[in-house]
């Protein structure tokens, strides 16, 4: 199947740009797709920038709001004019994680595998429904509402990319508590700073996780940015650490870290069991309302809390998502993204999960155990979605073709 490339002069659509590549996709792709060709891109993108406020309440229109309102997209970019601000649907109300899970239970996806949880070693292999993914969050909603976690409170979490962060995350928003994701190779150093300046009084955390043959405690970790955070007086209250090191099969020969039980740690897999059962309603929120937050990575400074409001970030997020990767619903879908990053928010949990996909949700790296990890991934599960980084990709290029070879 051999790519069709042509020239097209893009001077009608964007001034000042000089004639670009184009590479149309096989006319079997364009079948059924969202975007079906190169006029029906610019037919798209004219509606968005001619008439925005139409063209996105139009992509709500597919959402679930609980309330809706006259109002669209309002801003201001001219400081001369005024206050700068953005807004979109001002005193609407919705939720990111009810349109996540229950409004596709509700259009009949509740027994289709929501995630497929491929763990750091091959053999570590989960999934889970969409039915199931939601009790997990309502579980967990519960949890975080019995540690005094409440609408507008900031939850910490430090957890590597296993399934009780998706849940984690998923059930902050069900709250309306927003989430703080620090990625899990992050010093203590750099999560006290983001605990600090978030003022976060509730961390999640695991025991450990093992990065590729690497071992990391990542509750020791946890408990000495716990102790510099207090001493900028933040005050963590309580610690809640999934022991996953006790269900992982670990390399062969490596000894598996401790983990200290302090007196603020309990036991997510303890407290989850005391929540069975127990109510917790989604919180509706307002389109403006904080939905998380998540920092930079502090390379060229001090880290900075970027805050993303709900109804916004959702439709944009289910949106790109729909239209970029031209979500489908027999797709399998593999972002390899960690959720440590933007990328992984709106394009491995957010974004996927409003389009009712089912995803791949990957622990490990792309070299273990062995370089061909990412397409030995691919051809167990069907992928026929990937998204990746330039930089993994180059960097499996260097190694050669051999570990593509079957």
């Amino acid at each position: 199947m051999s790519d069709v490339r042509v020239k097209f002069n893009l001077a009608n659509e964007r001034d000042g740009l000089e004639d670009e590549d184009i590479f149309l996709p096989p006319a079997p792709l364009l079948a059924g797709a969202h975007v079906s060709g190169l006029q029906s891109y610019h037919d798209l993108y004219r509606s968005s920038i001619n008439n925005a406020d139409e063209f996105w309440r139009t992509v709500t229109s597919e959402l679930h709001f609980e309330q809706g309102t006259s109002k669209g997209l309002e801003y201001n970019f001219d400081a001369k004019a005024g206050s700068v601000y953005c807004k979109f649907m001002d005193g609407a109300t919705t939720n990111i994680s009810y349109n996540c899970l229950e409004r596709n239970i509700r259009r009949g996806f509740g027994d289709k595998i929501a995630y497929i949880f491929e763990g750091n070693e091959p053999t570590d292999v989960t999934t889970m429904t969409y039915k199931e993914l939601l009790a997990q969050v309502v579980q967990f909603s519960a949890v975080l509402r019995s540690h005094g976690v409440k609408r507008g409170d900031v939850v910490a979490l430090y957890l590597p990319m296993i399934p009780e962060l998706a849940v984690a995350m998923l059930a902050c928003a069900r709250i309306g508590a927003m989430h703080s994701v620090v990625f899990a190779g992050f010093s203590a150093e750099s999560l006290a700073a983001r605990v600090v300046d978030a003022r976060c009084r509730v961390l999640v955390t695991a025991d450990g996780v093992f990065r590729g043959a690497k071992p990391i405690g990542l509750k020791s970790i946890a408990d000495a940015a716990v102790i510099l955070a207090a001493q900028e007086n933040v005050q963590v209250s309580s610690v809640i650490m999934v022991e996953h090191l006790k269900r992982v099969t670990k390399p062969e020969g490596v000894e598996l870290p401790k983990a200290d039980y302090t007196d603020i740690t309990v036991v997510y897999e303890t407290e989850m069991q005391k929540c069975e059962g127990v109510e917790s309603p989604v919180e509706w929120m307002d389109a403006e309302s904080p939905l998380f937050l998540l920092y930079t990575s502090g390379s060229t400074g001090k880290p900075k809390g970027i805050q993303h409001t709900t109804a916004g970030y959702m439709t944009y997020a289910y949106a790109t998502t729909k239209y970029t990767f031209d979500a489908q619903q027999d797709d399998v879908y593999w972002c390899t993204a960690d959720c440590g990053w933007i990328t992984g928010h709106s394009y491995l949990l957010y974004g996927p999960l409003m389009n009712g996909l089912k995803g791949i949700w990957f622990e490990g790296v792309p070299t273990y155990p062995t370089p061909s990890r990412m397409w030995d991934v691919t051809d167990k599960y069907a992928v026929t979605k990937l998204y990746t980084s330039p930089t993994a990709a180059r960097a499996l290029m260097a190694l050669g073709d051999k570990w593509l070879e079957r």
